[in-house]
């Protein structure tokens, strides 16, 4: 029998015992009821794979509702391995769509260290250029506000630093909340609060500079007031 011979009958029955015809496994039916009950696909990344258990007693608490110790063991995330990986949607999609509760207020938690973090850069920028130097008269108010843009610059370093932080954590958490250009513009921002970040810390040793050759001048010129109100000879 040659490569494309017919089989005989004989042969056709033992491979297709049921009246001697091909069958075809049945491919099975998606009910109501079998998409009901199937679980929702998960959407927390590497090392949250306690997520959806955490997601439950913030969910509880949100509703003033006391939780006691033993519902709370085991929800914690781990470290250690395995270490459970995110199984992505083929094709690509968002999850979860739309935000969970919990996930609208990490979001507003990022955006609004974000906001502290540009605040302060504009009082930070003016103290910088605060006169200082022998041609200038030293002013009091001008000590304090360098001091008060020293406090700023710290405050902004920080606040960048946990925008950046809390950024990055966010996609780490959650791999599938953004696709296409909002996964570059979110890694966008939070490469620039690193930046900023890195700024505030210049601007901080900029300013405590500048702070220390206005003390210095403050001394020369009390100095200068002294002995020009003290009588001549003296």
């Amino acid at each position: 029998m040659g490569l494309f011979g017919h089989k005989s009958k004989e042969n056709q029955k033992l491979q297709y015992p049921i009246g001697g015809k091909r069958t075809r496994p049945s491919p099975g039916r998606r009910t109501t009821e079998t998409s009901v009950n199937a679980p929702l696909p998960g959407y927390h990344g590497p090392h949250f794979h306690r997520g959806p258990a955490q997601e439950d007693i913030w969910n509880q608490r949100q509703q003033n509702i006391q939780i006691s110790y033993e519902d709370i063991r085991g929800r914690s995330h781990t470290f250690h391995s395995p270490i459970e990986q995110h199984q992505y949607s083929n094709p690509y999609e968002l999850r979860p769509g739309p935000f969970t509760k919990r996930m609208e207020q990490e979001y507003a938690d990022y955006k609004k260290k974000a906001e502290t973090c540009g605040t302060n850069r504009s009082a930070v920028k003016q103290a910088k250029n605060v006169p200082v130097g022998r041609n200038y008269v030293p002013e009091t108010i001008h000590g304090r506000q360098i001091m008060t843009a020293v406090d700023l610059a710290i405050e902004g370093r920080i606040q960048a630093n946990a925008a950046a932080q809390a950024r990055a954590g966010f996609q780490q958490k959650y791999p599938q909340a953004y696709k296409d250009n909002a996964i570059v513009s979110h890694w966008i921002e939070a490469s620039n609060a690193r930046k900023a970040a890195s700024a505030y810390r210049e601007a901080e040793v900029s300013l405590r500079k500048l702070h220390g050759r206005w003390e210095q001048r403050m001394v020369q010129y009390e100095q200068q007031q002294v002995h020009r109100g003290s009588p001549s000879g003296c």
